[in-house]
């Protein structure tokens, strides 16, 4: 197994004055941005790029950010519920205490990411690209992996209840530590990830699912 590569994001720098309204639109280039406590709402924008740049506590619910590139920024106490950034680029990027409830990021390619302490039910990575980023005490309750490649990816403390991992493409390195999968769909994708579990009982709340992904039945005997 090979082992995951350190990498480290960049802290953004701090701009002078915070901008007090953002409204992203096509092939707009954005440097050093501060947005700070701003609700941008469900704007319609494709090509942005952002980089270098600080999001805290800003509303992006609802918006569609058609290829996106994100770069070395920090994303911090965001509501991103329900944003469609499909072909979207995100590189050394940190997300924090973010709300990433029904986030689309279909066909998506993602590296050096790390997301933590976010909750993501009914999340879209179907078809993305996933190279060294790191779940972390994220709620990923039926998140759609489908298709995606993995590549170095580590989920750590996540609940992944009723995700689904069809066709999914482990390339190497990629770990789940201390995490939940109740009713997880499509775990025989996931051949040469690693499982780890602090408690050897967590194990056998994998046993049902990883079984029906093998089609197997697990039941227990009645004396």
């Amino acid at each position: 197994m090979a082992a995951m590569a350190s990498f480290h994001v960049r802290p953004a720098p701090a701009a002078s004055t915070p901008v007090e309204a953002w409204h992203p639109a096509d092939d707009e280039v954005f440097s050093g941005l501060l947005v700070d406590r701003v609700r941008v709402g469900a704007v319609r924008a494709e090509l942005v790029e952002i980089d270098d740049s600080r999001l805290v506590g800003t509303a992006l619910g609802g918006a569609e950010l058609t290829k996106l590139a994100l770069t070395d920024s920090i994303v911090e106490s965001c509501d991103l519920a329900v944003m469609r950034a499909p072909d979207s680029s995100w590189t050394r990027v940190l997300v924090t205490e973010s709300r990433l409830t029904g986030v689309q990021l279909t066909r998506a390619g993602l590296q050096q990411v790390e997301i933590a302490d976010s909750p993501a039910a009914d999340s879209q990575w179907r078809s993305a690209s996933l190279r060294q980023v790191r779940f972390r005490d994220c709620v990923l309750t039926d998140a759609d992996f489908g298709g995606a490649s993995l590549t170095q990816v580590e989920f750590i403390g996540c609940d992944l209840s009723r995700a689904d991992f069809s066709r999914v493409r482990v390339r190497g390195g990629t770990r789940f530590t201390d995490c939940t999968f109740t009713a997880a769909t499509g775990l025989d994708s996931l051949r040469g990830a690693e499982i780890e579990f602090s408690d050897p009982s967590d194990a056998l709340a994998l046993v049902v699912p990883l079984a029906a992904a093998l089609g197997l039945t697990v039941r227990q005997r009645e004396d």
